[in-house]
């Protein structure tokens, strides 16, 4: 079965490097993958004229969907048939995108959400909400997360605006910085969670912000109580597509089928 059903397309530019990231993901989880044809076709918009999502919450919104509304558009008319959005603040305004294009759009939320609650959670107490100050305001996570049974933790005032400097900050933040992430941003956000941890050692903590997806990235070999929502994101994503196309099989997947013969 040649791997021509589904085309993926992602609405990005919201955070650019955090696209590279997302497309390593849906490389490296395709852990079968022998040769070009066994990789997810995909169609990638980075449209980098999205307005700053956190300062257009909540009152600016509409220039917001605008934008990431054309871009699905863009990708539905050039064959994409499932869509995502590597933004996770952006996700505050999923229902109104979601409504005005007709193929499916995956939430990075939703999925993430769903995904923890079906692991074992036994010597987890809470999530540990790492996120933009709109999406711990209008706490788009723990809504979720409750609707699951699964409680969450927020920074205190003073450690939010750490992360926040984190992500932001025009000399240090990851945005900033990225490919090389700066040791300052690095200690901002090492410093909330051993503050967080240290009121609860049963916490778990969750990249809330694709931009902390890529210093959590490099966290992973120090931190192992950490939760990624691009990586389950670009995870389901291949799920899906490989359920349609019989085709990828992600990292956790047992074992192949359907596996044919191809050829670069």
């Amino acid at each position: 079965m040649k791997m021509d059903e589904e085309l993926l397309g992602i609405v990005g530019g919201m955070g650019p490097y955090t696209d590279v990231y997302f497309l390593d993901r849906l490389i490296a989880l395709n852990k079968s993958a022998q040769c070009d044809q066994d990789y997810p076709r995909t169609l990638l918009y980075s449209n980098t004229k999205v307005p700053c999502r956190v300062a257009s919450f909540p009152k600016a919104k509409d220039a917001v969907i605008v934008e990431i509304v054309d871009g699905f558009k863009k990708l539905r008319e050039a064959g994409a048939t499932i869509g995502v959005m590597t933004c996770n603040t952006a996700h505050i305004f999923y229902d109104e995108i979601a409504a005005q294009i007709d193929m499916p759009i995956l939430s990075i939320v939703e999925q993430t959400t769903r995904t923890i609650s079906e692991q074992s959670r036994r010597d987890i107490s809470s999530i540990g909400i790492l996120a933009t100050d709109a999406t711990v305001n209008y706490d788009l996570y723990g809504r979720s997360f409750r609707r699951r049974g699964i409680l969450v933790s927020y920074p205190n005032e003073s450690e939010q605006k750490l992360i926040s400097e984190a992500i932001f900050d025009k000399r240090f933040g990851v945005k900033a910085t990225v490919p090389d992430i700066s040791n300052e941003a690095m200690r901002n956000i090492g410093y909330v969670i051993s503050e967080m941890r240290a009121r609860d050692d049963r916490i778990r903590f969750l990249a809330g912000c694709t931009e902390l997806s890529l210093a959590f990235g490099k966290m992973k070999d120090r931190e192992k109580d950490i939760i990624d929502p691009l990586e389950i994101l670009a995870s389901v994503c291949l799920e899906r597509i490989r359920s349609a196309n019989g085709r990828v099989k992600v990292a956790s997947a047992p074992h192949v089928t359907n596996r044919e013969v191809c050829h670069s």
